[in-house]
């Protein structure tokens, strides 16, 4: 998404509601991105449509946001930065509005930084920072119990590329395990630690170790 400028930040966001509301055949009654409504009103609109589908859609909707502050947490330009960065609070806003009123079952958020808006007095203050919380310390990444259970997908993998390399399962594991496991999200010293997602899918396509 261009947020270049936070002008053209807005109009992406707006294309992207866009998209959505089109995949899913809803006419909005706000029908061109490139006109003064505002994200808001492209956000609401689009969210009532959603839970009024009806069929086999449930009345709720479940919202996922992937590193929401990207487009402003390394900016230099300070203009820019808060100007994004108020795009983004005035959308959480709108969705603790939305939440209030029972619309959506769940909200997700994921970050860059440790940049949250629990300090504010009010808009998006409901967010519950979940980073280190025991209770979902295993949420992003593998454990080794799952990973390395013996009949999962993920060994017989493993142990086609240690039979293709003329090793052990032991072999390839323990390099995996030096490379790929440790991460810990929560700072009680019992929690499990877990293996990074990404690398070790990296590697359970390719079959090589990669940093």
């Amino acid at each position: 998404m261009n947020n270049a400028t936070t002008e053209n930040f807005e109009l992406g966001i707006k294309k992207a509601l866009y998209r959505i509301a089109k995949s899913y055949k809803i006419d909005f009654k706000i029908s061109n991105p490139q006109c003064d409504d505002s994200v808001q009103d492209y956000y609401i609109e689009l969210v009532e449509n959603l839970i009024s589908l009806g069929n086999d859609y449930e009345p709720q909707v479940v919202l996922l946001i992937d590193e929401y502050d990207a487009p402003f947490i390394n900016m230099e330009d300070g203009n820019l930065k808060d100007g994004n960065l108020k795009v983004i609070r005035d959308f959480l806003t709108v969705s603790k509005d939305l939440s209030g009123k029972n619309n959506i079952h769940l909200e997700f958020v994921t970050d860059v930084s440790a940049y949250c808006f629990n300090e504010c007095n009010s808009g998006p203050n409901n967010l519950d920072d979940i980073t280190l919380d025991p209770s979902y310390a295993c949420i992003a990444g593998y454990k080794e119990i799952d990973l390395l259970a013996p009949h999962s997908m993920y060994y017989q993998r493993i142990s086609d590329l240690a039979a293709a390399e003329e090793l052990s399962p032991d072999d390839i594991i323990a390099d995996i395990r030096s490379m790929y496991n440790g991460y810990k999200f929560s700072t009680i010293p019992s929690t499990v630690s877990v293996y990074n997602p990404w690398s070790t899918l990296k590697f359970l396509k390719h079959g090589e170790l990669d940093n």
